[in-house]
């Protein structure tokens, strides 16, 4: 075998576990360890396995201690991992889209699709799914000037479902994400306004009555 038969045979061996993690839905996220020393703020999360069972748990348990809060463990059983990757920094341009890129080239590949994509005042978010496989897979990317998000999450979840965990375990609030009651409603078509009413034509003076004559009979 030649040396460059066996380079290649080394690289696609090296790929393999990383493309078989992509295809049950969860990515290959780097730990941006760089990008952390120079954060003011970061979020490193990884849940899997016996760690997002008790995450489940703990979530089970303050919903029954809180009447007010959901109840979000049965949505937490149905995923395999959660993996979130999140840092503020104090001025922008602290990150290269190559970091980015390098994440969002794993969710160009058959089985993901985008399904939201946002540009608002400096801030895109992007969230592709895996909707028809077997095991899921979700990957929210949001970027602003001075903040970048990473979540990726295996497992079978719906838009519906993502929009009750926002906010819980590291998945961030989402513009196009508008609580548990879908997208952002379009905004109402303004009633036309009432036509003022035409004024009322003012009404003609009464004649003024004639004058009684005076008494020409005979006097008394």
């Amino acid at each position: 075998m030649s040396i460059s038969a066996v380079r290649c045979a080394c690289i696609m061996a090296g790929l393999l576990p990383v493309l078989a993690i992509a295809q049950a839905g969860k990515l290959a996220i780097p730990d941006f360890g760089d990008l952390a020393k120079k954060a003011t703020e970061s979020v490193d999360i990884t849940l899997d396995g016996d760690m997002l069972k008790s995450a489940s748990s703990m979530m089970g348990a303050a919903a029954r201690n809180n009447s007010a809060g959901g109840d979000l463990s049965s949505l937490v059983d149905g995923l395999k991992a959660i993996t979130v990757r999140s840092f503020t920094f104090d001025k922008p341009d602290m990150y290269s889209e190559q970091e980015v890129a390098g994440v969002l080239a794993q969710v160009d590949a058959p089985g993901w699709k985008k399904v939201i994509s946002v540009h608002e005042k400096g801030e895109h978010v992007e969230i592709h799914m895996r909707e028809n496989s077997a095991d899921g897979g979700l990957l929210i990317v949001s970027e602003e000037p001075k903040e970048l998000t990473i979540v990726n999450i295996a497992g079978k979840i719906n838009l519906d479902q993502l929009r009750q965990l926002q906010g819980h375990m590291g998945v961030p609030n989402m513009p196009g994400l508008v609580g548990n009651g879908g997208p952002a409603a379009t905004p109402a078509v303004p009633a036309t306004p009432a036509t003022a009413p035409t004024p009322a034509t003012p009404a003609t003076p009464a004649t003024p009555a004639a004058p009684a004559r005076a008494y020409s009979g005979p006097g008394i």
